[in-house]
């Protein structure tokens, strides 16, 4: 009867380490997971830091960009003596400063501005032809992430495909990642 009872007092014991161990392996793994949670979330958050600075700089970049070609338009509209080369000049010798406040426009400006630039693109892609890309930005059906996911399926790198499709190269690493996540 003793050697029953202590037979008996053993196996329990055994099933007891054995569900401290399956216990503690599940809290392990529980803990991984949360580790790679947060890595996870701390490099989208570094990417997505990036890709706002990233359009800031841009954004900067554009309207100093306004404001060259609105200095220029004034001096046309002045009769000012000076030749438009040499506007251009002075233009380009001004180099550009991230941070330097920029004055405020008008909705009106910057939607008429953005229209110049945009049919400039336009112009730019008609010249290029199909030939080089072989994609439509235009399209409705082509969602930049499609695109961004086809020329890296074919090989390209992200500088690569950043300069194709007139993006940064934050945003394209960002479409690669979201598309990679939601696959």
């Amino acid at each position: 009867m003793t050697s029953a009872l202590i037979f008996l007092l053993f196996v329990l014991n055994a099933i007891l380490i054995f569900t401290v161990v399956l216990l503690y392996m599940r809290q392990n793994r529980l803990m991984e997971m949360e580790k790679a949670q947060q890595k996870v979330q701390a490099e989208t958050e570094e990417l997505m830091t990036s890709f706002l600075l990233e359009i800031k700089e841009e954004n900067q970049f554009f309207m100093s960009k306004l404001d060259d070609l609105r200095k220029t338009q004034q001096a046309k509209d002045m009769g000012d003596d000076k030749s438009e080369e040499t506007v251009e000049r002075e233009n380009q010798q001004e180099d550009y400063q991230p941070g330097v406040e920029m004055k405020n426009f008008t909705r009106m400006q910057a939607e008429k501005a953005y229209l110049v630039n945009y049919a400039e693109q336009l112009e730019m892609k008609e010249n290029e032809g199909d030939i080089e890309g072989g994609i439509e930005t235009l399209s409705d059906e082509n969602l930049f992430t499609d695109q961004v996911h086809s020329l890296h399926a074919k090989g390209l790198s992200i500088e690569e495909i950043a300069q194709r499709l007139n993006k940064g190269k934050t945003e394209v690493t960002l479409a690669l990642k979201f598309k990679n996540m939601h696959s």
